[in-house]
């Protein structure tokens, strides 16, 4: 059967308390563990960018490309804020000298095409593309930190910059010092947050403000399990990140008023939905109550809507 270009879709990356349980549940050693048998760790910038894929494909001879966002294939009518014309001018023609010697490839290249979003970068840093993840499809191989930055500096691409990286055991208080250390924000040490990886398994670390789950301090005695699950998990910091992932894939509607109203809820509550349930599906009640959760979902994100339209209408 020949192989087609078809997206991949690149692995979540669990923060590390997640990565932990999720580990402990499946039976495996998870990123700490791995790291204190005596691996080495790698933590690098996690950068707040439109997450993008690379396809290639090179089969008789014939080398071709795919651009992707995170969720669709994109062309002339979506570029992902110009990633699209940046990927064709800048990356495949260092791609297509790499591949012209290589016999036979089916790859996908993951990065951050860095857009305005929640962080302040310097000016500079704007408008290129950072490569942080690669997976060989004919061999079923991830790339690991050591081999990507070979690849990259031999085809010539940006990558994160590591934060550190060493052969020592790792603390949770080693990682809080890490966590927003950043050479390239606006302001020194303003960074989203970390990306440690070790033997394969990666986990995230943010910084308070980009946190995508609360502790309530005093939930409402009326309130459910399910309820004060949606509370802790749909915060500003997911909601925001949401918003800006509709934004950079025109996901959003032309006009943002009130007559849309429901062309920007319904969508976003599904995927903030999909998001919570896919990172955060295993800490919810056990006795989980879909109906209450989603009710308590579509309420927040009433809310957050109509702010929006009203902020988008006072600016015009």
């Amino acid at each position: 059967m020949a192989v087609e270009l078809t997206y991949r879709k690149f692995p979540k990356i669990y923060r590390l308390e997640q990565e932990e349980a999720n580990s402990k549940h499946e039976g495996v050693a998870s990123l700490l563990e791995q790291n204190k048998a005596g691996n080495y760790y790698v933590a690098t910038e996690k950068i707040d960018g439109a997450n993008s894929c690379i396809e290639v494909l090179k089969r008789d001879g014939k080398i071709d490309f795919a651009i992707y966002s995170h969720r669709q294939r994109l062309s002339e009518d979506n570029t992902l804020r110009g990633f699209y014309e940046y990927a064709q001018e800048v990356l495949i023609p260092k791609l297509m000298e790499f591949y012209k010697n290589i016999d036979e490839a089916h790859d996908y290249l993951y990065g951050e095409w860095l857009v305005s979003h929640r962080v302040e970068y310097q000016q500079k840093m704007y408008n290129h593309w950072y490569f942080f993840s690669f997976y060989d499809d004919l061999f079923g191989h991830e790339y690991n930190f050591f081999e990507r930055t070979a690849f990259a500096d031999r085809v010539g691409l940006r990558q994160p910059n590591v934060v550190s990286m060493a052969n020592y055991t790792l603390t949770k208080e080693d990682i809080k010092t890490m966590v927003g250390r950043s050479m390239i924000t606006k302001e020194p040490d303003h960074g989203e947050g970390i990306v440690i990886e070790c033997d394969g398994v990666r986990a995230k670390v943010v910084s308070d403000k980009f946190k995508e789950t609360r502790k309530q301090k005093k939930p409402q005695p009326s309130q459910t399990e399910s309820e004060k699950f949606i509370d802790e998990t749909i915060t500003e910091a997911r909601i925001t990140k949401m918003i800006e992932k509709f934004k950079d894939e025109n996901l959003l509607p032309d006009v943002i008023d009130f007559e849309h109203f429901g062309d920007i809820a319904r969508p976003l509550a599904n995927a903030l939905w999909n998001d919570v349930i896919e990172e955060e599906g295993s800490n919810a009640p056990e006795l989980f109550d879909v109906k209450k959760a989603r009710k308590r979902l579509n309420k927040i994100i009433s809310k957050y809507v109509r702010e929006l339209i009203e902020n988008e209408m006072m600016s015009v």
